[in-house]
């Protein structure tokens, strides 16, 4: 009985430990991580080190650090990055450029 009550504890316990944690993670979600998960295909594509994501609305722009290509997706989509440096570069068509941090904007 001992062993059984333990296991109960540290089950609630952890489910008290990892819920906030699953909220919180969905609460700070960016528009291009729903975009991704939705899979809209209309929009940029986007790949990183940290994985890949899809822009799908226009906005002020989206800071992605360790970026290495873009592209439009399957059914269209325009738009561009730019570079730390100032440096304009369209993902109309796919591309690949060196890692580095830039913003992306969706036309």
């Amino acid at each position: 009985m001992r062993i059984s009550s333990i296991l109960a504890v540290g089950a609630l316990v952890l489910g008290a430990t990892v819920l906030p944690v699953a909220t919180a993670e969905a609460a700070a979600e960016t528009p291009a991580q729903k975009c991704a998960r939705y899979n809209r295909t209309h929009g940029i594509f986007i790949q990183a080190t940290g994985g890949t994501l899809c822009l799908s609305q226009k906005g002020p722009g989206y800071w992605v650090a360790d970026a290495y290509g873009c592209g439009p997706l399957r059914s269209g989509g325009r738009g561009y990055v730019v570079t730390a440096r100032g440096t304009r570069i369209s993902c109309n068509g796919w591309v690949n450029f060196a890692h580095t941090t830039v913003t992306f904007h969706v036309q």
